[in-house]
Order: structure tokens, then sequence, then C-alpha cells
């Protein structure tokens, strides 16, 4: 999963990141890279039951709970433009 996230292949990076948890649910590093692949394509309900899986196995993971509060401050910012896009310059960048 590594490679493809490293060479910009998210898909694939989801694909084996999802594989390597079918082995091993508790892979913390594919649970991680989950969280950050799903917030950075836009499913934001994924990403947060990935980071909090990690928040399960590890309660006070550094990483999950900042994903977690990019994940909330993304609903607040499109709570207040409401129906609009959200303009490039608010988009979280990770």
């Amino acid at each position: 999963g590594k490679v493809f996230l490293i060479m910009g292949f998210s898909e694939s990076a989801i694909y084996t990141f999802e594989e390597a948890l079918e082995c091993n649910s508790k892979n913390i590093f594919a649970l991680k890279n989950l969280g950050k692949l799903y917030l950075e394509n836009g499913d934001y309900q994924k990403s947060r039951f990935y980071y909090k899986k990690i928040l399960e196995i590890h309660p006070y993971d550094h990483d999950a709970e900042k994903g977690l509060r990019n994940l909330d401050a993304l609903g607040t910012i499109k709570k207040g433009f409401g129906s609009q896009d959200q303009p490039d310059s608010l988009k979280v960048k990770i």
C-alpha cells in the first residue's frame, strides 16, 4: 500500500490497505493510511470510521485525534456554506 500511496495511486493503496486489515484488523499503519486517504478523497464517513477504529485500539493516538478534528472542522465549514461548493482555499491539505 505504501508504494501505491507514494506513487499517487490512491485507489490501489486503499485496496491494499484494506487487504492488510483482513489479515490483521489492528494494523495501525493501514488504519491511519485509510483514514487519511478517505479524508483526502472526500469520503468523510469512511475516514471517520477508520480514525475511530484506531482510537479503539490506541485511545490517545495523536494522528487519529487530528484526523477526527479535521473531519469536524470540515463539517463546520460545510454547514456554513450550505449547499454551495467549498472554496478550494478551505479544502484540507494533509
